[in-house]
């Protein structure tokens, strides 16, 4: 049993035996009082001690240098980057991260977070959109144009160290070419970049009420975002955005395959003696755009991704660039090779890299991304963005014009009980988009949206914690001027002289 679990026990003990002699001798001695509150400070300590000592065993703590000056210094970028940008409400991301929890312990909004009461569907979703997924955490590494636009990323912070690294970095997160650099801060050793995203769509956008009818499957996050993207436009077809490239060729050395009945390959060594095991996938660019890459599993082994032109393959002149690695931890995401020119012939390599020597994936997604394509139509989402007036912690408030009926607000807000919507003054039921994120009905013409946020029974709540500080306190008031409550809810119902707490009385007997 636990050394917190004996100390409780013992202390209990204590405390029985204190109410069997106040019982009995109907007298408390001033030593007693004095035992009793020595043994319940005594007790707390050691409940102290043994829970800080198992939860740093558990998840250990950080020593102060190992986050600071990080996270004054970053805070410090970020609060400048708010002085000079006054729009109610944006999210945020970074080339970098500490933790997953960066966001929250700097001071800005973004993707990447953690909580043991994270919000399941909302996690669920942002996997299938691509993105990293931990079981209770969620990081931008799998971004792409269309995710940062619909989750209104409108600033990417990027760092330099003095010394031309950048600490803490994201090696699957970059800035992309086309957001521009819009501020530099210098921070004690550090320079911090923000760069600001054109194509950011804000909070909410307006949208045909068949956003609320999508299912997102769990093997394609690049269809996913074809379907959610040409959903808001209002399209009748799926515009592809994204668009698939099948390898023209496959290569394997030391690698044995078998199919599962799930429909996962399993690739593994042939020989364990021979320490090379991979499959290259080659790939022709379909147009000059990113190559981008996911591998659908349910069973994920760490495994390393390398690239390389097939012009330069096999002829001396370079090696392979690690482009990084696949299934390990927070790097099951999308993954950007980098970007190619229209027929380039590109070779991917998987390499297996983990105890078990072995890998599963249903399938090999390779995609180019339609730019242009995607730079038109976020330009007309732009006009149906949700003009958030007012943000205030739990309450926001916003605008947003529609010109027929039968329109609804989609919203990058996770829904959950507590919410209180209201449009034009009149309070409305919601709805869900991608079974996670709060729509809302909107009226022909001007609508005036606002939404408050406050926990389920938090009133509840108050009222009982209230109601129960001004019981104590009436009880203090009767006890304090004769001291006949306490007696009487104690079955005592001799006269004041015969006990009273910490007595310096001796008894008589």
């Amino acid at each position: 049993m636990p050394q917190g679990i004996w100390g409780s026990v013992l202390a209990v003990s204590v405390y029985f035996a204190v109410l069997y002699l106040v019982r009995k001798r109907r007298k408390i001695s001033k030593a007693l009082c004095i035992s009793v509150c020595i043994i319940v400070c005594a007790e707390l300590m050691i409940n102290i001690i043994d829970t800080v000592r198992k939860v740093n065993i558990e998840v250990m703590y950080s020593q102060y240098t190992s986050y600071e000056p990080y996270m004054s210094n970053t805070r410090d970028a970020v609060k400048q980057l708010k002085e000079s940008d006054d729009e109610p409400f944006y999210r945020m991301e970074s080339t970098f991260h500490r933790t997953v929890n960066d966001p929250i312990g700097v001071g800005y909004y973004g993707i990447s977070h953690s909580s043991s009461t994270m919000n399941s569907p909302v996690l669920t979703m942002l996997k299938r959109l691509g993105f990293s997924y931990g079981g209770h955490s969620t990081r931008y590494t799998g971004k792409t144009y269309i995710t940062d636009a619909i989750f209104d990323i409108k600033y990417v912070m990027d760092k330099i160290d003095d010394d031309g690294t950048n600490s803490y970095s994201d090696r699957d997160t970059t800035v992309s070419e086309e957001y521009p650099l819009v501020k530099e801060v210098k921070e004690n050793g550090a320079l911090y970049k923000f760069h600001e995203n054109p194509y950011a769509l804000g909070l909410g956008l307006m949208s045909d009420s068949r956003i609320e009818d999508i299912e997102l499957s769990d093997t394609n996050p690049f269809e996913n975002q074809n379907v959610l993207f040409s959903a808001l436009t209002s399209k009748n077809e799926i515009t592809q955005y994204f668009t698939r490239i099948q390898p023209y060729n496959m290569q394997t050395e030391n690698m044995a395959t078998a199919k599962l009945s799930d429909g996962h390959i399993e690739y593994s060594y042939e020989d364990e003696d021979i320490a090379e095991c991979h499959i290259d996938y080659l790939v022709e660019m379909d147009k000059t755009s990113d190559l981008y890459m996911y591998l659908p599993t349910k069973y994920e082994r760490s495994c390393n991704v390398w690239i390389q032109k097939e012009s330069e393959y096999g002829d001396g002149s370079s090696a392979m660039e690690f482009a990084g690695q696949f299934f390990d931890g927070d790097n099951y995401a999308i993954m950007n090779l980098g970007e190619f020119e229209s027929g380039e012939r590109v070779r991917v390599r998987i390499s297996i890299d983990n105890e078990e020597n072995v890998a599963y994936w249903s399938d090999n997604l390779f995609y180019s991304f339609n730019f242009e394509q995607f730079e038109q139509d976020v330009t007309e989402l732009q006009k149906n963005s949700w003009e958030v007036t007012n943000h205030d912690g739990n309450y926001v408030e916003g605008r947003i014009v529609t010109e027929t009926d039968g329109k609804v607000l989609f919203t990058t807000i996770p829904q959950e009980n507590g919410w209180i919507v209201k449009v034009n003054g009149k309070e409305v039921e919601t709805s869900t988009a991608l079974n996670s994120l709060i729509t809302i009905p909107l009226e022909k013409g001007e609508n005036i949206v606002t939404m408050e946020f406050s926990p389920n029974y938090f009133k509840l709540a108050v009222i009982l914690s209230l109601s129960g500080l001004a019981a104590l306190i009436l009880i203090f008031i009767f006890e304090y001027r004769n001291g006949k409550l306490i007696k009487k809810i104690s079955g005592n119902h001799k006269e004041k002289s015969d006990i009273s707490l910490c007595d310096k009385t001796v008894d008589e007997n």
